[in-house]
């Protein structure tokens, strides 16, 4: 097995125990990367709303999969850190949303192959599908969705 693929199922575990303990995911990182912080303008697509507290997400690399990686934050701290897209929609992680606003960011890491960095996010109130989003990040800014609760 590659560390590659280590880190992938890594991730996952985390990830999957997280959302079993209905309790957010605060940091998952490769033992490589380092935590990062938001360092580059964010445009924000949209603010939506929220009755329920907690809410799941399913991303995946929007257009090709070209070795995009990137850094989820929910409000300015990194959840998911230095995360390979790909094709494949993952739940990769859950938030548990705070009361008034919050914000949710993707941040390039790298370009991949064919910048900038696309993901599909999918965000989810239960079983129910509430926004499908695409965000798109480079080098120089990152975009992400506020979410008001």
């Amino acid at each position: 097995m590659t560390m590659k693929s280590l880190i992938t199922l890594t991730l996952i575990a985390i990830s999957a125990m997280a959302f079993a303990q209905e309790q957010p995911v605060t940091t998952a990182t490769t033992a490589t990367a380092k935590p990062v912080a938001i360092m580059r303008p964010v445009t924000y697509l949209r603010t939506l709303t929220s009755r329920n507290r907690t809410l799941r997400a399913e991303m995946y690399d929007a257009d090709q999969t070209d070795g995009d990686v990137v850094t989820v934050f929910y409000n300015n701290k990194p959840i998911i850190s230095h995360f390979t897209l790909d094709h494949k929609r993952k739940r990769i992680f859950q938030i548990v949303l705070k009361k008034g606003m919050n914000s949710l960011v993707m941040q390039a890491e790298n370009e991949g192959t064919t910048p900038p960095n696309t993901a599909a996010l999918y965000l989810y109130s239960g079983k129910k599908l509430i926004r499908r989003l695409v965000l798109a990040s480079d080098l120089k800014q990152s975009q992400g969705v506020k979410i008001k609760y």
